[in-house]
């Protein structure tokens, strides 16, 4: 059966409501319709890294402020310790220097030995031929230096040192204050004709100084 043949005026107006049409319009011309711009977040970021970065200082000087204040209370501190003890060293130190002052009064009023007298018995027992050059005396509890010479270069003036030597040892006098008398050197002297000798003097142990009250 042959399609029924449909109205010229129905056909029409289905073409009219079918119509195609090209899209002339031109996105670039059309306004902004988006609701949020694109601006608006990058003004929006910059701010934000502003804010964060002014708020990092600011945070940075806080602490490096407390930090000097910190420090300024620390340093104080400090120097209100140090005077106690800057104190203290001064005191030892004047008290070290008084207490060697005592002990070198104390050994020239209880110690028996005299240097006065030391040297008046060495020139009554010097033997003939021997000569004292030097005394080096710094003070009881110390060993004490004697130097001289013994005219001659022979033997005999070699005999002549040996005896003095023994006398040294055994003299009654010298036994009170020495606990030793050493010969440390006995050399030949050529140019002056003679033999030179050193001599070392120990002395006994001092008597116990007294606890400082």
């Amino acid at each position: 059966m042959k399609p029924l043949f449909k109205k010229t005026g129905e056909k029409a107006s289905i073409d009219l409501l079918t119509a195609w049409h090209p899209n002339f319009r031109n996105k670039k011309l059309l306004p902004d319709t988006k609701t949020v711009r694109t601006n608006f977040f990058i003004n929006l970021v910059s701010i934000t890294t502003v804010v964060v970065l002014g708020l990092f200082i600011a945070l940075r000087e806080i602490k490096l402020a407390d930090f000097k204040h910190d420090l300024a209370i620390k340093e104080s501190d400090i120097a209100a310790a140090n005077a106690p003890s800057e104190k203290a060293k001064a005191d030892f130190k004047n008290y070290a220097g008084e207490e060697q002052r005592f002990k070198t009064a104390y050994e020239l009023v209880e110690h028996p030995f005299r240097f006065s007298d030391f040297v008046t018995h060495m020139g009554t027992i010097l033997p003939k031929g021997v000569k004292i050059n030097r005394v080096d005396f710094r003070g009881v509890g110390q060993t004490m230096n004697v130097s001289g010479n013994v005219r001659g270069l022979d033997a005999s003036s070699s005999d002549i040192a040996s005896n003095f030597i023994k006398l040294l040892q055994s003299d009654l006098v010298l036994s009170k204050d020495f606990s030793t008398i050493t010969l440390t050197n006995l050399g030949r002297d050529v140019a002056q004709g003679n033999m030179s000798l050193e001599l070392v003097f120990t002395f006994k142990a001092l008597p116990t100084v007294p606890a400082k009250k």
